[in-house]
């Protein structure tokens, strides 16, 4: 087994060198190999709770040197990584490896990765492939502050995949990591290989939250070798949070014609504002759906209401219906109680307010109602109180 090593202990993970993919409210975060080490911010991610935080791939023990990385749209990126023999003359390459990773909503189908191998080489190859894989189920908050977190354990899991499970026994959050070989047709797409092997499933018994799938493989001159890793998670969350959006986009597209980078900048910037895309469903209006745009990743994948609005004022010339989406959810934590200052309204939206029972990053709103008691603020130069009076009445 390999081990992660440990992250930096009391500093905020940089985010300059990340590449994310995103599909709020989940998104994944990695360097530009796209491997996860189990250091600083790197893993999969949901409703402000990280999945995995540890997803290596190795052949024969070693990592792959990579050679190239790209985004393929806000949710896809793909990375690619090559392996050298030591000791070779020519320094050519034996085998390509081809990492591609997507990052879908809870119900519109699973994470992961897929991991493609091309023999390149003249001769057959024989190598074992690793993937370790570990996880901390820590929140986000935890992860911005730099906090060590301690593994969850894991079980293996017998099914049509051979898998592992991780379980929080703080508040039942579990994750359940698959492995499923793929065959490629003619036409160049892939489908599950129900007749190829099982890998070999290791329990680190040194660390009792760590797993490593294994296959001993043989590839022939110019064959290819694909499996899947499929990430399924399901993490309590308190009432109010934000869930992600089962209609359609709140505007229209428009056409750009005449210009092609033009029309390529408005897909791409419309489709990032897609991935940044939650929604409230309330009760009260019959289980309406109003949408809004989170702030930002990773720390503020939330409502936040002054990028919210501002998001939503820029959109209005491709309809209202994210404006009132918008305003909708923030008129339903409109604050009522009353200051020591009169500094800013009790209903402003603040970054140093109140935070979710469980500990989340996402800033709501100085009166999360749906979601903890009003407490003493985390700090005091907060924008709604003077400096020492951090406290709020809790309205019964």
């Amino acid at each position: 087994m390999i081990d992660s090593a440990s992250p930096e202990v009391g500093l905020q993970p940089f985010l300059h060198t990340r590449v994310i993919c995103l599909a709020a409210p989940s998104f994944a975060l990695s360097a530009t190999d796209g491997q996860l080490r189990g250091t600083g911010v790197d893993g999969f991610y949901d409703q402000d709770r990280r999945l995995l935080h540890t997803l290596r791939v190795l052949v024969n023990g070693q990592e792959p040197e990579p050679v190239d990385h790209g985004q393929q749209g806000p949710r896809e990126a793909v990375f690619r990584a090559m392996c050298r023999q030591p000791g070779d003359p020519t320094s050519a390459p034996w085998l390509l490896v081809t990492r591609e990773r997507a990052v879908r909503r809870p119900g519109s189908g699973e994470s992961g990765d897929v991991i493609r191998l091309h023999n390149v080489n003249s001769q057959e190859a024989r190598f074992t492939l690793s993937v370790v894989a570990a996880t901390d189920l820590a929140d986000v908050a935890t992860v911005k502050a730099g906090a060590p977190v301690d593994d969850v354990g894991c079980e293996q899991v017998e099914g049509v995949a051979r898998g592992v499970r991780w379980l929080c026994p703080r508040d039942k959050s579990r994750v359940l990591l698959r492995a499923e070989a793929l065959t490629t047709s003619a036409d160049g797409r892939t489908a599950p290989a129900g007749g190829l092997p099982k890998p070999e499933l290791l329990l680190d018994r040194e660390h009792p939250g760590r797993a490593e799938f294994r296959w001993q493989l043989c590839l022939q001159p110019d064959e290819e070798w694909s499996v899947r890793l499929l990430l399924q998670g399901k993490t309590t969350t308190v009432a109010g949070h934000p869930v992600p959006p089962r209609l359609g986009v709140p505007w229209q597209t428009p056409e750009v014609t005449g210009h092609e980078r033009m029309a390529a900048l408005l897909k791409r910037g419309l489709a990032d504002l897609e991935a940044l895309r939650l929604a409230e469903r309330s009760s009260a209006a019959g289980e309406r759906e109003d949408q809004f745009v989170a702030a930002g990743c990773p720390w503020f994948l939330g409502l936040f209401g002054r990028d919210s609005i501002w998001a939503a004022r820029m959109m209005l010339p491709l309809g209202t219906d994210l404006a009132r989406g918008t305003l909708w959810t923030l008129a339903r934590r409109q604050g009522s109680g009353t200051t020591r200052s009169p500094r800013r309204p009790p209903d402003a939206s603040c970054t140093n307010c109140v935070r979710p029972r469980h500990g989340t990053g996402t800033a709501w709103s100085c009166r999360p109602a749906t979601t903890a008691p009003w407490t003493r603020h985390r700090s005091s130069s907060c924008c709604c109180t003077k400096p020492g009076n951090g406290v709020f009445p809790r309205k019964n």
